[in-house]
């Protein structure tokens, strides 16, 4: 692949800023081979809905809770071990409504690597809603390191908001990063930790309809079992 194949490529996937940090040698899966016929039923419908407006009509949320139930852990390992934002991005909000643990260890390094745009803030809700140390431990790394680059606008608000949402605003976690956090914030004024915490809580909003969502159509697959 020459190198304009390749940085097509590259945009196409959403990897639009490479930076070299401490977390780039960290091992991640395989991509996994494109399938359009998967991307068509797991991918199209719902990447935009997804990271653009929440899910924002109800039409949407249903047809999204549907697909969460439907969703095998191997359709959701396929689509966090793709290459590309829009098939990562949605598996992790898939793996924020499951709530499985199993999917941990795969989301940890692909946040703290951050190769690819908009997906970040889906891996930051697997976390929250995990809640477990490893998952704080995880975020408390990605916003020691990050919160450092002003240089880098990636996913620190969600992060940050999301530690702050699992150990508390006064915690010695949190204020030990707050220094970072108002350096990080100071070259633009649309980073405030209102505005972070804001969104985050919208996002988990969200997920709880989506929840809800979920067991209604539980319930009326097993009354038609």
């Amino acid at each position: 692949m020459s190198h304009d194949d390749q940085a097509i490529a590259d945009h196409v996937r959403g990897a639009i800023v490479k930076a070299n940090t401490p977390f780039s040698g960290l091992p991640v899966p395989e991509p996994a081979d494109w399938d359009q016929a998967f991307c068509d039923r797991w991918v199209m419908p719902f990447y935009g809905a997804s990271f653009s407006h929440r899910f924002r009509t109800s039409e949407l949320r249903e047809s999204f809770a549907r697909a969460c139930v439907e969703a095998s852990p191997a359709v959701i390992d396929q689509l966090l071990r793709s290459s590309g934002w829009r098939e990562r991005g949605v598996g992790a909000w898939m793996a924020a409504v499951q709530r499985s643990e199993a999917f941990h260890d795969l989301v940890v390094p692909l946040l703290l690597r951050s190769e690819v745009c908009f997906a970040g803030k889906a891996y930051v809700l697997v976390l929250v809603r995990s809640g477990s140390g490893d998952s704080i431990d995880a975020l408390e790394r990605y916003c020691g390191y990050y919160l450092a680059r002003p240089d880098l606008d990636f996913d620190q608000s969600q992060a940050f908001a999301g530690l702050i949402e699992l150990v508390g605003l006064d915690s010695d976690r949190v204020q030990r990063l707050m220094p970072l956090w108002e350096s990080w914030c100071e070259p633009n004024r649309y980073r405030t930790l209102e505005r972070a915490q804001t969104g985050l809580r919208a996002d988990l909003e969200r997920l709880a309809e989506i929840d809800a969502l979920c067991a209604g159509v539980r319930e009326q697959l097993d009354n038609h079992g």
